[in-house]
């Protein structure tokens, strides 16, 4: 457990780092050893979602059993030490004060759950933010594309120009940064903030084989949102 405990963070960090990589290295052009795209292609919740409103078996997501697989012998792995957004969670802090009751929160992400895979067999997969790595990934474009227009403005209003570039474009990128915001608040409030979407096997590691390698080595937020 001591072990484990020592390894955790490293893991998480060098993981967060890797998936930063990977996120600048799929806006660049040229040849990357490792498929830009890898996260995704591990997240089963995305892969499921896909494959019902595609009606097709989503052959990219094939990854992503193998999550499964861990999931089930080893129980938290992805959301304890592989998650960026759950590295995120741990860096922001955990739950401080007490709290009613966490549990009727923690039911949501069930109704969450539920609606997203109702959304994706009629073909629509907005609900699809809800998914850990496609909020985390949202929130980054959010920052470079706000961070581009305020860059915009600055050498606007430095010219003496007027603004030439209106706001309303870039207001989604904005409520995605919010939304984002309250997530990481909402990890102080709960070990696992109700838009929780399951990302560990969608639930599957409650028939873990173990669970005290992912649970007593974590020590912080348990990952949160995933």
């Amino acid at each position: 457990m001591k072990a484990a405990s020592r390894w955790h963070r490293p893991v998480q960090l060098v993981t967060l780092i890797l998936f930063l990589i990977l996120f600048v290295a799929a806006r660049r052009p040229g040849h990357w050893p490792l498929p830009t795209d890898l996260f995704v292609r591990l997240d089963p919740l995305a892969g499921l979602s896909s494959g019902l409103a595609g009606r097709a078996i989503p052959i990219r997501f094939a990854p992503s059993l193998s999550l499964v697989a861990i999931t089930l012998l080893l129980g938290r792995v992805w959301c304890g030490w592989l998650c960026p957004l759950g590295t995120m969670l741990d860096l922001v802090g955990g739950p401080v004060g007490r709290y009613p009751s966490p549990r009727r929160l923690h039911r949501l992400r069930f109704l969450i759950l539920f609606a997203l895979v109702g959304a994706a067999l009629l073909a629509n997969q907005t609900l699809l933010i809800l998914d850990p790595l496609t909020l985390l990934t949202r929130a980054l474009d959010a920052i470079t594309m706000l961070g581009r227009w305020g860059v915009m403005t600055a050498r606007a209003v430095s010219h003496g120009n007027a603004l030439t570039v209106a706001p309303a474009p870039y207001l989604p990128a904005l409520l995605t940064l919010l939304f984002w915001g309250a997530v990481l608040a909402l990890s102080r409030i709960s070990r696992r903030p109700p838009g929780s979407t399951m990302k560990d096997g969608l639930g599957l590691h409650r028939f873990g084989l173990s669970t005290r390698i992912t649970s007593g080595a974590e020590g912080g937020t348990g990952s949160g949102f995933t």
